[in-house]
């Protein structure tokens, strides 16, 4: 009997030890496992710690969800987010934690709200900071996260090279090591690398905010369960008090409340009390209602917090919409294409001006008539170490016979693709109204011009018609003289030579203008305009004097140089003019040339009436005229044909004492000049 009873105490033992085991079984198999994927490049967003483990705040949030969703959660981490996705979509992850919200296309995946939210701001070494900031024309090489940055949000800050790296780590690492000048990247990643690495006071934040990136977690189309699970654990979270903690703990940069502090406070205020029971029961229900009311406070502001990163959010989605709406509907064509010239993207505008409906990704941009001619104005050097940005323009022909002729202008950026391959952004403008308006204001002008000369060059004539009239009229009276006979034979033709240049001229200038570009001799243009403005001043106290040396050319147009002179020392003898009407003086018109190094230095001086600083600053600004009867448009038609061909213009003057007119051009070089 009491072997039995034994037996009997021994078997309840046993049984009551497996049942724990096997009520831990069945919760175990009734625990889900989720596979999550997750790229440690992020800290401290995510990242794998010292002792293997994924850490950051990404990293606790998914913990969060997990525990309440009663979840067993298995990381694998990757090099790149893209490299997760790939796994998602193949099945081998359920999850990838820290996919940045409409930034990956091509993926059939399903984005949970956000995360969290971090600003991308732009960052420079100390050293190139100060240059940034200073200077107009920005070539720099900035570093950023493939599909973290829009294109053309980076041809705002610099006209230098892109370089694209796949997490934020290699961007920063780029950076630090020197390979590039600036970078574009998450603001909290950046500040934690510089702590982590003791390199704050080597690098500056250029600007705190450039745009937003929404942190979310991916979950493939169709896994409705998971996804609802997701959501509706994170706004619970983000609406709670723990929250926040998560967040301060990882990314707050100011701590603010050190909570340690107040509790050994609070241990310290306890073990007081225990002595004063009387004033610990005081302090505790005031220290009780008090901290009601900071946790109502605080309650309220995570909400309104959280109803801004929503709408902010809400935002974020519609600019980032906007944007591709504005690259879609620019005038502008746009092309996007690898080192090898293959076609990347193309615009809406690019399609129409190139006359296909839409494009094949791959296909060889050099096949499209159009694109051909402005590989050929570049001269296949889009891809040269020593330049990373072109442009230019050119005359198109759309049909076989060219009778209808088109002007465009070009512009080729240099970048970086991912996984280091060049690439170049190619932007097309058709721009025929405008050099048809350009053109019809040129002949304006010349016009214009024109008529100024012809009053001058008339009387000019005159004169020595005047005096082959009067010697004709002596051949009766004094024909059988020697004397006479030999003056006669050498008076007229000399006359006669006068008369035809002065004609040819006119004829040359009145010419019918076209947009010619070829090898001109500056000599001979200088001769011309010279000899039109003495006709022009002669009978009044301007004397019109030249200076140049010998082989002055260049590449460029003659007849619209010719127009600039001329429009130079007409506005010269207008001012002398102006000056004469208070000071009855000589006054002189200097033209002279000469060229230095690889340089043609051009000037117009005259001691007229001059400029006002005021009027200095105004002068090339079209329709600023300071006379009367004047257009306004002549200057700045000069200014703007010197800058096409590569020049530069300046104008140096004081009131009442001078002006000088200085052209730069770059001269033709030895084989262009054969």
């Amino acid at each position: 009997m009491k072997k039995s009873i034994v037996r009997l105490i021994v078997c309840l033992l046993i049984v009551s030890a497996l049942v724990p085991l096997t009520v831990q079984e069945e919760a175990q198999a009734l625990t889900t496992t989720v596979r999550v994927g997750y790229c440690d490049q992020m800290p401290p967003y995510q990242y794998t710690g010292t002792d293997g483990q994924p850490r950051g705040f990404h990293v606790d949030v998914l913990e969060y969800i997990a525990e309440k969703e009663d979840l067993l959660l298995e990381y694998e981490a990757f090099g790149t987010t893209f490299e997760a996705l790939d796994r998602l979509e193949e099945g081998s992850v359920d999850i990838v934690l820290g996919a940045a919200a409409g930034k990956y296309f091509g993926y059939h995946i399903q984005y949970s709200n956000p995360v969290s939210t971090a600003n991308l701001c732009l960052v420079a070494s100390a050293e190139i900071a100060p240059k940034y900031q200073n200077e107009n024309r920005k070539y720099y090489t900035v570093v950023c996260e493939y599909q973290m940055v829009d294109f053309s949000l980076l041809s705002t800050l610099t006209r230098g090279t892109t370089i694209v790296k796949g997490n934020q780590t290699s961007a920063i690492e780029t950076l630090t090591e020197g390979h590039a000048e600036m970078i574009v990247g998450v603001k909290d990643c950046l500040l934690w690398y510089f702590q982590q690495h003791e390199i704050d006071d080597e690098y500056i934040i250029l600007n705190n905010y450039l745009d937003a990136a929404d942190f979310t977690i991916a979950v493939r189309e169709g896994d409705r369960h998971l996804y609802d699970a997701v959501n509706e654990n994170m706004a619970v979270l983000r609406t709670s008090a723990e929250y926040e903690e998560l967040y301060n703990t990882w990314l707050a940069h100011d701590k603010g409340v050190d909570y340690q502090k107040i509790l050994k406070y609070v241990l310290y205020a306890v073990g007081l009390c225990l002595i004063f029971l009387t004033a610990y029961l005081i302090v505790s229900y005031r220290a009780k209602q008090k901290l009601s009311e900071l946790v109502e406070v605080r309650t309220a502001e995570l909400y309104e917090t959280n109803q801004k990163l929503e709408r902010r959010t809400a935002q974020v989605e519609a600019e980032n919409k906007l944007r591709y709406s504005i690259i879609e509907a620019s005038p502008a064509g746009m092309v996007l294409v690898d080192e090898h010239m293959h076609i990347e993207y193309m615009n809406s505008s690019a399609l129409q001006i190139a006359g296909i409906q839409t494009f094949r990704c791959g296909e060889v941009l050099g096949r499209l008539r159009i694109f051909r001619e402005i590989l050929r104005d570049a001269g296949g050097k889009i891809f040269a170490e020593d330049w990373d940005f072109k442009s230019g323009s050119f005359e198109f022909y759309k049909d076989k016979g060219h009778r209808i002729r088109e002007n465009y202008r070009y512009s080729i950026h240099k970048m970086t693709l991912s996984e280091g391959d060049q690439g170049a952004l190619i932007t097309l403008e058709n721009v025929t109204a405008e050099e048809n308006e350009r053109e019809a204001a040129f002949e304006k002008e010349k016009n214009e011009t024109l008529n100024s000369l012809i009053a001058g060059i008339a009387h000019e004539i005159k004169n020595p018609l005047t005096a082959i009239s009067a010697s004709a009229a002596m051949i009766e009276a004094k024909g059988d003289n020697e004397k006479f006979r030999q003056a006669f034979s050498a008076f007229i033709p000399q006359e006669i030579d006068r008369v035809t240049r002065l004609i040819n001229s006119l004829i040359d200038y009145a010419r019918p203008s076209g947009s010619k570009i070829e090898l001109v001799n500056l000599n001979e243009i200088v001769l011309s305009v010279a000899e039109l403005a003495r006709v022009t001043a002669k009978n009044t106290d301007i004397t019109v004097e030249m200076d140049m040396t010998d082989q002055l050319q260049f590449i460029g147009d003659r007849d619209k140089m010719k127009q600039s002179l001329l429009n130079l020392v007409i506005n010269s003898a207008e001012a002398i003019r102006q000056k004469q009407e208070d000071i009855q003086s000589r006054h002189r018109i200097i033209i002279s040339a000469e060229r230095i190094d690889d340089r043609i230095i051009i000037k117009v001086e005259d001691d007229g009436i001059g400029m006002s600083a005021f009027q200095l600053s105004r002068c090339m600004n079209p329709f600023y005229t300071t006379k009367p009867a004047g257009t306004g448009i002549g200057l700045a038609l000069t200014k703007q044909y010197v800058e096409e061909v590569g020049g530069t213009i300046t104008v140096a003057s004081e009131k009442n004492v001078f002006t000088t007119v200085e052209i730069q051009l770059t001269a033709a070089g030895k084989e262009e000049e054969k």
